[in-house]
């Protein structure tokens, strides 16, 4: 359950020299537009333009009544500086680097400091820092203010969520000698003499325009020539952009372990963009006063939303409108603990036009987007740097405007033969993995049916459709067709059971084969894959026999398909996990139980077990590890050559990861040279990308019961196409593996 909150806000009013504010936008006027609770439905404000109820009825209705704001303005604070001559933020200007001089500012800082001092609030008017605080957070009630938020007259546009640290620093670099622009107008005082050192420990603020002109024209230093806007020219800052601010700001997100702030992150950045108008987080890209509806992943950070959860398996579900019914579902996406999911959710394609018109409908559809709690899919961004991608929406097409899907559509409906790059259509998960697809979607107007398909298998659920013999060997095999669920005496059985023996003193469902009763006697299984859909499949297992099967001299556990064949040992007490893949699979999935020796109390389980489609391979780094060259800091390795202090690279079978998973049938091997600051470095060939791109992927991680050192490693990866090199950099997990975006050349150091 969310916690009932109110949060309290104190607004700071400020106009400069040459932008005054218009005499109907009183202090009254911007407490109705954030804090009333019954303005209009569609009110004017007194520049004539139209808006749609206050900042605190947003909130309260998208939290479902759980959280409220409250709070005051104070009067117009006048400033005698001209709002023209403040530095504004342009995206040509550059931080002072080197000896050469620059422009660089922003207009927030000061606007702030015009704010504090411009209304008395600095030290030599206070017996102490905490008393200054306790005045400038202190509301007409008596109540010290949650958030500060500045508003002010300008003749530019823009809005920032900052704290009071960030707030120093740019002052302090607008003051840097090398600044074209460093001193206040009208003064010989550098920006930073604005500063209050007893303003540091103030909660965070927001500061944005409630009025701007936007005359255009700046000079390069940030400035503006003039002449001085007039009051017709103003126009009120579009709400959308206030209240989206306003989510950094004054909307606790409960779930910070995603994103590390207080408030609601940008959802158009990269790690969980391009949202576009289908959130107010996501930018937004519609200038207007009626901000569109958080989304319901906000909703979810908020603790505002709950998703509607369903089992694996093919379902038909109603969706019922989002705006009115908070209604979203939630598939999982990945194996058993991976914390991938799909979202599902009914939401009005609105259009937004003019900024104080209301949005046109344009019908209802599906937004679906990925969402991968872990950020396991990373993305090179400007600089080579790495973004955890954390949502995902799937979109129509390249357009972000194209984002829901309408009635008789479909989602990668199979085959899924779109080449090896996924881009913004795609169901699969950040390891390539098809669990969904949706099949089909109608509506009535208001509500829609979707039809999410299950294609990965599951091998307990789904063992009554495979064909099972028990086999007893001699000269001949004899084979005996086994019927699921029946005991089949010495020819063997398979059943599920419901509530198992305990394995490592766990219980509950498992598939339960005990192979034929006669010398290295076996039970097959022989699943069909039609229904997958072909290509590359991913196996997650989970296996074990009883502490009960005392006396039992093992068994052996076979899965195979095409040519790939993987084969582990049981005895009783154990208990493995396995993520298996088959690159070439058939047209079927063998299970095969076989005694070795023996076949008493053989009794073999199945825990768990998820057989998925997985992405095509373009490339496998593993099967062309032995061309690549690879070299440590002590010189050149040969492929294959093992434990070696000069470090080493080698494809080994079967390998247990620091998470307690056994990965293979292969892994790639790697080790730097023994010593301080040691590094690996493998160049692979050159491949030609496909003219739809590619995705790289591979999963890193520790061999288990390894001591893994305090400075840990990091793996780098570059890949040149033409003329450009593209780099990343990732630590793996020390908690689990990590999927990345890309491992060609990978060096560690």
């Amino acid at each position: 359950m969310p916690e009932k909150k109110k949060v309290w806000v104190k607004v700071f009013l400020v106009d400069f020299k040459d932008v005054r504010a218009p005499a109907g936008f009183k202090p009254s006027f911007v407490d109705q537009l954030f804090f009333s609770s019954n303005p209009p439905s569609t009110a004017p404000s007194p520049d004539g333009s139209r808006f749609h109820g206050s900042l605190h009825q947003y909130v309260h209705a998208s939290s479902d009544f759980w959280q409220s704001l409250a709070g005051s303005s104070t009067q117009w604070i006048k400033s005698n500086l001209r709002n023209r001559d403040i530095p504004h933020y342009r995206g040509s200007m550059r931080k002072p680097s080197g000896t050469g001089s620059t422009n660089w500012g922003e207009s927030w800082p000061v606007i702030v400091a015009e704010a504090l001092r411009g209304a008395g609030f600095t030290s030599n008017n206070y017996s102490s820092g905490a008393a200054l605080r306790a005045a400038i957070r202190r509301l007409p009630n008596g109540r010290q203010a949650d958030v500060l938020v500045f508003l002010n007259m300008d003749v530019a546009g823009g809005g920032a969520k900052r704290n009071f640290g960030q707030m120093k620093n740019s002052l302090d670099i607008m003051s840097d000698d090398r600044i074209n622009n460093n001193t206040i107008p009208g003064s010989s005082q550098r920006w930073n003499a604005l500063w209050d050192p007893a303003w540091a420990a103030l909660p965070d603020l927001y500061c944005t325009p409630l009025m701007s002109a936007n005359v255009g024209g700046h000079r390069a230093d940030g400035t503006y020539p003039g002449p001085n806007p007039t009051k017709s020219s103003l126009e009120m800052n579009s709400l959308a952009v206030l209240w989206h601010e306003m989510g950094h700001l004054a909307v606790y997100n409960q779930k910070t372990w995603l994103d590390g702030g207080k408030g609601l992150p940008d959802f158009y950045g990269h790690a969980y963009g391009p949202w576009g108008r289908m959130c107010l987080m996501g930018g937004p890209k519609a200038s207007t006063h009626y901000p569109m509806p958080l989304s319901s992943l906000a909703r979810w950070m908020a603790g505002w939303l709950e998703f509607r959860d369903f089992s694996r398996e093919d379902h038909r579900i109603r969706l019922r409108p989002f705006e009115t019914h908070n209604d979203a579902v939630r598939l999982t996406n990945g194996a058993p603990g991976s914390d991938h999911y799909l979202i599902l959710s009914n939401r009005d394609d609105l259009s937004y036009s003019a900024k104080g018109t209301p949005p046109s409908s344009k019908g209802r559809g599906v937004l679906t987007y990925r969402l991968d709690l872990r950020g396991q899919r990373l993305r090179v961004v400007r600089g080579g740097n790495v973004v955890r991608k954390v949502a995902s929406i799937v979109r129509r097409d390249k357009n972000y405007n194209n984002m829901l899907w309408k009635a008789g559509k479909t989602i990668d409906a199979l085959p899924p033969a779109r080449g090896f790059f996924e881009g913004p259509r795609t169901l699969r998960n950040a390891r390539g993995e098809l669990w969904w697809t949706l099949d089909s979607i109608s509506g009535d107007g208001r509500d829609l049916m979707v039809e999410p398909k299950l294609r990965a298998m599951h091998l307990l659920e789904d063992y009554h459709r495979a064909v099972w013999h028990g086999e007893k060997p001699g000269k001949r095999t004899v084979r005996v067709r086994l019927n699921p669920d029946d005991f089949g005496g010495s020819d063997g059985h398979v059943a599920l059971q419901d509530r198992r023996m305990t394995v490592q003193g766990r219980g509950g469902k498992a598939l339960y084969l005990h192979p034929a009763w006669a010398t290295n006697g076996a039970v097959r299984g022989v699943y069909p894959l039609a229904r997958l859909g072909g290509g590359p499949m991913r196996l997650y297992a989970k296996v074990g026999m009883p502490e009960e099967a005392k006396g039992s001299d093992g068994v052996e556990l076979v899965f195979s398909s095409g040519s790939d064949t993987y084969t582990t040992r049981l005895h009783p007490g154990t208990h493995k996990e396995y993520c298996i893949d088959f690159r070439k699979p058939g047209s079927n999935l063998t299970v095969l139980a076989r005694a070795k020796g023996s076949a008493t109390r053989d009794w073999a389980y199945i825990l768990d077990g998820w057989l998925v489609p997985a992405a095509p391979r373009h490339y496998d780094f593993l099967a062309q590890a032995s061309k690549a060259t690879w070299r440590t800091g002590s010189g050149k390795l040969t492929f294959n050559r093992q434990d070696q202090p000069t470090g080493e690279v080698s494809l080994r079978g079967w390998m247990r990861l620091h998470t307690g998973t056994y990965h293979g049938s292969k892994v790639l091997f790697t080790h730097p040279n023994w010593a301080n600051n040691g590094w690996i470095e493998g160049t692979y060939p050159g491949d030609q990308v496909p003219a739809n791109g590619a995705m790289i992927r591979a999963h890193l991680g520790w061999a288990h019961g390894r001591k893994v050192t305090n400075n840990g490693v990091r793996v780098s990866v570059s890949m040149t196409v033409g003329n450009k090199t593209t780099k990343l950099s990732t630590r793996p997990s020390t908690s689990s593996t990590r999927p990345t975006s890309a491992r060609a050349g990978a060096r560690t150091t």
